[in-house]
């Protein structure tokens, strides 16, 4: 029980660290200290598996004005460590307004599609083909919209 407390707390410091100033400083030191609290396996209390992963995935986003690259290499690694429920609570986050009203920066998205490919095929083997399939397709569809030339209306 305390080691939930103490990673719910260590949870409310990242999330006052990353939205406040002087972030890019403020932010790495709690990073570390969640990656030590979550250990190299990813391991987090049932109770706090959902706030954990909106909360990572939120900070990963970035907030828009770049990235604080100390922290960065720390939540790349927490998402690599996604369990297949944790995996699947990051998939489903774009839907909750705290995730999609990040996306409508540039850097947020990029930072998204980054996090599509960070997590292991371990953890997404359990999910559901429907969110494979879906995952797959806006993938693709977002590459061919790159990639095809815009027609000019003059």
């Amino acid at each position: 029980m305390e080691r939930t407390a103490e990673l719910a707390q260590t949870l409310d410091e990242l999330m006052t660290s990353h939205e406040g100033w002087n972030n890019f400083y403020n932010e790495p030191p709690v990073a570390r200290r969640l990656l030590n609290l979550v250990g190299h396996y990813g391991t987090v209390p049932t109770q706090l598996r959902q706030r954990y992963v909106l909360d990572l995935v939120y900070v990963f986003l970035s907030n828009g004005h770049g990235v604080a690259l100390s922290a960065d290499s720390i939540y790349r690694e927490l998402i690599q460590q996604f369990d297949e429920p944790q995996a699947s609570i990051s998939l489903r986050s774009f839907t909750m307004q705290k995730i999609s009203s990040r996306l409508h920066t540039t850097l947020a998205r990029q930072q998204w599609a980054e996090l599509l490919t960070l997590m292991s095929p371990n953890s997404l083997a359990g999910v559901t083909e429907r969110y494979s399939r879906r995952f797959k397709d806006s993938r693709r569809r977002r590459t061919d919209y790159r990639q095809t030339p815009q027609s000019s209306s003059i």
